[in-house]
């Protein structure tokens, strides 16, 4: 028979074990996140039918065992449906397997439940300090009102005898999801981290393959422009030729617009520190692509109408915001009642400016993957266009933040730096990337 100390280190095994060999091995292996939370979903499962299979032994047949850790992680990393397929779970392995005060902890997580949904999203965003502090006092506040449940249900002081050792029980668990909530988070970030090199890799490659390859490009692309409109001037040709030449200077324009975006890339961009009024930025690109939301039978719908002034030049706002915007325009082509909302908000020091559509929105995986050289899910799309997009964004210190669900839409989120001063003005000329 094992002592209750090597019970307890068992315990804290079965939570460790799973949730670290989940996050280490199979989490970055897995391309769906539905799959993710739902694999996440089994390994939380798992690890509370074995906490539950090898508790810790008290006196007078009590028992105890840390299965609120993995309980609680089910909701936070896997959402509210994985915490609620986990719940359903638990209680029912917890009735078969039967014994004492079952009940009393039916009610805390019930009602530790509705709290955990609630804040699911908002965790999301938290700050790590923010979220061991969260986890470490749900825990400890579960762990404390169990006896005291116990004690009101069935009537008797028998489970809040040796209240030493319910504390003891509450710092464990305390300890235990602090430990185990700090190596999932490292392990995320270590993630995180690794693909932000990635990109950063990339995007050197892709700075020395434009500047190496543009240059020589576009002088050869100019004189075939240039004989093209030669040739149109020309009282020669028919309506075919004509037709084939206004072709092919199309296409050459839009070869000469790729080549822009290399060189945009391609240049370093160095802080700014203008000032610029978003709202006329705003006006001036929804007046802009207005004609074409028309075309693509989208409603463009400005919600945005109070002047704020934040840090970036004019030109590169209002060049992010005509990729952003055409961009939810072309997504939200031919679908029922297609709309593209622009709306705003402030968060702390930031302004932000949303830009929703009702398209057919994209996975997790792709928009993880925005802003990569050549990503675009678009037939005809490049994928420069988001990546001189993210660029900008970067070099005025404001941050794209994308959401969104297939088949119901996207939302990008730009957080721009609030300014204290007065709009300066830009003379600078912005041009169009798709």
């Amino acid at each position: 028979m094992l002592s209750q100390i090597e019970q307890l280190l068992l315990q804290i095994t079965f939570v460790l074990f799973p949730m670290i060999f989940y996050f280490a091995l199979i989490h970055k292996r897995m391309e769906s996140d539905a799959y993710q939370r739902g694999v996440f979903g089994i390994f939380c499962g798992i690890s509370i039918f074995i906490l539950l299979l090898n508790p810790i032994f008290l006196d007078q047949g009590k028992q105890m065992d840390l299965r609120s850790i993995p309980w609680f992680l089910s909701f936070m990393y896997g959402g509210p449906l994985v915490g609620l397929s986990v719940t359903v779970f638990t209680v029912v392995t917890r009735i078969l397997i039967g014994g004492s005060g079952m009940f009393s902890s039916f009610i805390a997580l019930g009602v530790t439940m509705g709290f955990l949904i609630y804040l699911y999203n908002p965790y999301k965003e938290w700050r790590l300090s923010k979220k061991l502090v969260f986890s470490v006092v749900t825990l400890g506040a579960v762990s404390i009102s169990l006896p005291i449940i116990a004690t009101v249900i069935y009537q008797t002081s028998e489970y809040i005898k040796q209240p030493q050792l319910h504390i003891f029980f509450s710092v464990i668990n305390m300890l235990t999801v602090l430990v185990v909530l700090f190596i999932i988070e490292t392990m995320l970030e270590n993630e995180r981290l690794y693909k932000s090199l990635l990109r950063t890799e990339k995007m050197v490659v892709m700075n020395q393959m434009a500047a190496s390859i543009a240059h020589e490009v576009r002088n050869p692309l100019t004189s075939v422009k240039g004989f093209l409109q030669l040739l149109r001037t020309s009282e020669r040709l028919n309506d075919n030729e004509r037709k084939y030449i206004a072709v092919s200077l199309e296409e050459v324009n839009r070869a000469d617009q790729i080549i822009q975006d290399y060189l945009r890339i391609s240049k370093d961009e160095k802080p700014v520190h203008s000032v610029s009024n978003v709202l006329s930025d705003v006006q001036y690109v929804a007046s802009a692509l207005n004609s074409y939301a028309l075309l693509k039978k989208v409603e463009l719908e400005n919600h945005f109408t109070n002047d704020h002034f934040v840090l970036g030049k004019s030109s590169d706002i209002r060049q992010m915001l005509m990729n952003i915007i055409k961009n939810a325009i072309e997504a939200s082509e031919n679908r029922e009642q297609a709309k593209v909302i622009i709306s705003s908000g402030t968060k702390s020091k930031s302004f932000i400016l949303n830009i929703q559509d009702n398209g057919k929105g994209i996975s997790e995986k792709q928009i993880e993957q925005l802003g990569f050289p050549f990503y675009t899910t678009k037939d005809q799309g490049t994928g420069l266009g988001l990546m001189v997009t993210f660029k900008i964004a970067k070099a005025i210190g404001a941050e794209i933040k994308v959401s969104s669900e297939v088949e119901k839409g996207t939302c990008f989120s730009i957080y721009f730096e609030i300014a204290e001063h007065k709009e300066t003005k830009d003379d600078e000329t912005i041009q169009e990337v798709v």
